[in-house]
């Protein structure tokens, strides 16, 4: 039996695997450089703590990235905004093929409002429960408008559900804005037109 124990391959306590145990955890795996993924996370970074794009040119922020990796070449603040749109345009396509898959009706909630600059926008934001039986929400449109009418309000919408291809909606829910009431019904009109509703 002690003879077995010292050649067994599953023993722990035998020599050989005491030196495979011993070279693994005195060598830590040191993961791969990879420019491009690290430049995707500081583009994802930039967008989840909704920082300026100027921060990136920040001297302290550069000194900090340079000490981190060397090796990572830092971008300017106009390529990160052109890689923060190219990176709207892979996640929007992500979500066309989620909503595809997931949603049967959906509701939508739609606001406007105006900036301290007198710049007209609004949101739309689709409501759904997916073949899991989770309720999801997610933001299709946040885009600046000509105007709170009811008119621009139903094109505004209309233009969104075309674009993401919903045709299957069950309610849509506004402020109590008196226009409102007007760009609902130009909306049913649109919707039941093309029996979407």
């Amino acid at each position: 039996m002690k003879a077995h124990s010292r050649i067994c391959e599953n023993n722990p306590s035998n020599e050989a695997n005491k030196r495979k145990r011993k070279t693994s955890s005195s060598s830590p795996l040191v993961p791969k450089f990879d420019q491009e993924k690290l430049k995707y996370l500081l583009v994802k970074m930039f967008i989840a703590l909704e920082l300026p794009f100027s921060k990136v040119e920040h001297p302290d922020f550069q000194e900090f990235i340079s000490n981190l990796n060397p090796k990572f070449i830092l971008i300017s603040r106009t390529t990160l905004a052109r890689d923060t749109l190219l990176l709207w345009d892979v996640e929007k396509a992500k979500l066309k093929i989620f909503l595809a898959q997931h949603w049967q009706r959906v509701s939508l909630t739609a606001d406007t409002w105006t900036s301290i600059q007198n710049l007209c926008y609004m949101c739309v934001t689709v409501h759904f429960i997916d073949n899991n039986w989770t309720l999801q929400n997610r933001v299709l449109s946040f885009c600046q408008v000509t105007g709170h009418t009811g008119e621009v309000m139903a094109n505004t919408i209309d233009n969104c559900l075309t674009e993401w291809g919903l045709n299957n909606i069950m309610t849509v829910t506004l402020d109590n804005a008196s226009s409102n009431d007007l760009g609902i019904k130009h909306l049913k009109k649109k919707l039941l037109s093309c029996n979407s509703l």
